[in-house]
């Protein structure tokens, strides 16, 4: 099974090692020339971490030093998150993939050198947000940590990893996408060749209570009296439900799903072929205001009500523009980042040692 890895975390679309907390929900079924660097703003980050004697220098440059215990600690993170998705490191591919996490390694050197006191404090305000998102979808703060421990990274070391990803891709930000302009003819023109992706299906507008019938963690089934005893509070929570309780609140007090409950149990519109066949079959069934029977599901018991039916209808270019002409802006950071991050690293003269190319 290959591992998707590319540079610089899908080129600051994500965060290396947080992959596994991107959950799909129970409901659902399954991104002008710089001047040159003063070699006195890249005082190293790592500088305070001394290295151990004797250890392999493996990426130098004007005051940059990269060893190899930080390439193994990169390298175990990686193995331990590609592990917790049933997946494995290719050891074939253990060269090419030390290499990777070497640049990046050095490139998160040379970008939080030039980030701004602005970059900092903005990255850090993303990461906060980000981080109250990832814990939002686990069912406590304590069971969120223990898969951290499981992954083999610290609580502040993965904290400091969102604040550091986060406050590096503003320095992108600034530095490279947004010097890219992108045109209204040039957003027409995409919107023109690609009219068959700017349509919706029906789709349907939801609220849903869940009790989980196996554990959010591991995945382990519940007994089945476990089951009884969940069914049995479904069934309860269904009469209050249909007696004309707020069902919104009912989902903030009950429901198990960490990713709709604190929105009161609301799903994002999804169409036919986007949750599971049991959900689908109810849900396209329901009356705008209706509440389902309770419905079985691999994931639990599932109480759905209805907020309304979305018919099809075509995008209008209007509506489209801003996130084309985002698309586009960001296929075009793509092309760019790379040639940016080279030249980072020429101007820090950057040198790898003993790592095939």
């Amino acid at each position: 099974m290959r591992i998707r890895f590319t540079r610089l975390d899908q080129l600051l679309g994500c965060v290396l090692a947080l992959g596994f907390f991107e959950i799909q929900g129970p409901l659902l079924a399954q991104p002008a020339p710089l001047e040159p660097l003063p070699a006195t703003n890249l005082a190293p980050r790592s500088a305070a971490v001394a290295p151990i004697l004797g250890q392999e220098l493996i990426a130098t440059g004007q005051v940059i030093r990269i060893y190899r215990y930080q390439l193994d600690e990169a390298y175990t993170a990686l193995k331990a998150t590609a592990a917790s998705q049933g997946q494995t490191l290719p050891e074939g591919r253990r060269s090419q993939i030390e290499r990777q996490l070497v640049e990046d390694l050095v490139n998160t050197e040379l970008l939080m050198a030039r980030a701004t006191e602005a970059d900092r404090a903005k990255g850090r305000e993303t990461a906060d947000k980000r981080l109250a998102e990832i814990k939002a979808r686990w069912t406590s703060e304590e069971a969120f940590r223990r898969q951290l421990i499981a992954l083999g990274m610290p609580y502040e070391q993965f904290v400091s990893r969102l604040v550091e990803r986060a406050t590096f891709a503003e320095v992108v930000g600034r530095e490279v996408r947004d010097k890219i302009e992108i045109s209204d003819e040039a957003a027409q023109k995409h919107y023109t060749d690609n009219r068959s992706r700017f349509s919706l299906p029906e789709r349907v507008r939801l609220r849903q209570i869940l009790f989980m019938t196996q554990d959010p963690q591991t995945r382990k089934r519940f007994t089945p009296e476990e089951k009884k005893e969940k069914r049995a509070l479904a069934d309860a929570i269904l009469v209050r439900a249909r007696a004309g309780e707020d069902f919104a609140q009912l989902a903030q007090d009950h429901s198990e799903d960490p990713g709709t409950r604190q929105k009161g149990g609301e799903v994002p519109p999804v169409a036919r072929g986007q949750m599971a066949p049991e959900i689908e079959g109810a849900a396209f069934l329901l009356d705008p205001g209706a509440v389902s029977d309770v419905i079985e599901t691999e994931f639990g018991y599932h109480i759905l009500k209805l907020i309304e039916k979305l018919p099809a209808r075509e995008i209008s270019f209007s509506e489209a523009l801003k996130d084309i002409k985002s698309t586009l802006q960001e296929q075009e950071l793509r092309q760019q980042l790379p040639v940016y991050l080279k030249k980072l690293q020429a101007e820090a003269g950057i040198r790898f040692l003993g790592l095939e190319p």
